[in-house]
């Protein structure tokens, strides 16, 4: 029977429910070690023997394994937690390294201006995390294997280094205004802009990320 959604409008069917982190991390354990290019051709997200043209294909290959259509909202992606795609690269000894920062989230600096950290976007998306790690090994992305799962709730001592973190971004915004944002240098944060009309990134620096992969569960052997 036909119901009203939030929006008024008349839908057929319900939707898909929203998996807990633990569901998520059963659905995705099986797939660690495996190739996660090869099952974004098998979506169409990719094309086969092509590098690809965008950047997020990986999350979004994610996100159809676990059920969740594209989606371009600032809400965490399954209610109350957040799954990102982080990848790592191998360095001149064959050690697995970050590759960069991981994106977060975007905001535009009036909502930095008025919005209290808990208010935030940032605070949405950050404090419950499923990070899934992919090994990044050329350009090209022709393969990119699943190497780990890893749960985080930003709580504690790195909460509130955030907090201040978030803070001090404020006080730059206010007392000096949009252009001085780029000088921001936070342990844990950074900022950088998007391009004209996108607004604004949070993304998270090397020590968030070290801790918040402390918890890892990895594939039985790296490929």
């Amino acid at each position: 029977m036909p119901h009203p959604d939030d929006s008024g409008q008349l839908t057929l069917f319900d939707a898909p429910a929203l998996l807990t982190r633990e569901e998520a991390i059963d659905a995705l354990r099986p797939l660690l070690g495996r190739d996660l290019r090869a099952q974004s051709d098998s979506y169409g997200l990719t094309t086969p023997g092509v590098t690809p043209a965008n950047k997020g294909w990986a999350g979004l290959t994610l996100e159809r394994l676990l059920g969740l259509s594209p989606n371009n909202e600032q809400a965490p992606d399954f209610g109350d937690w957040e799954l990102k795609s982080l990848p790592v690269r191998r360095d001149a000894r064959g050690a697995l390294v970050l590759k960069g920062p991981l994106t977060l989230t975007l905001f535009q600096p009036r909502e930095l201006r008025d919005q209290e950290l808990v208010e935030s976007h940032l605070w949405l998306k950050a404090r419950r995390l499923l990070i899934a790690v992919r090994l990044y090994e050329s350009p090209e992305e022709r393969r990119s294997p699943l190497l780990g799962l890893a749960p985080f709730d930003l709580t504690g001592a790195l909460a509130e280094e955030v907090r201040a973190e978030y803070e001090a971004l404020r006080w730059l915004l206010r007392e000096q205004g949009v252009a001085a944002l780029p000088s921001f240098r936070g342990r844990l944060l950074c900022v950088q802009p998007r391009g004209e009309g996108a607004g604004w990134s949070f993304s998270a620096q090397r020590p968030f990320l070290m801790e918040a992969l402390k918890g890892m569960m990895g594939a039985s052997r790296a490929p």
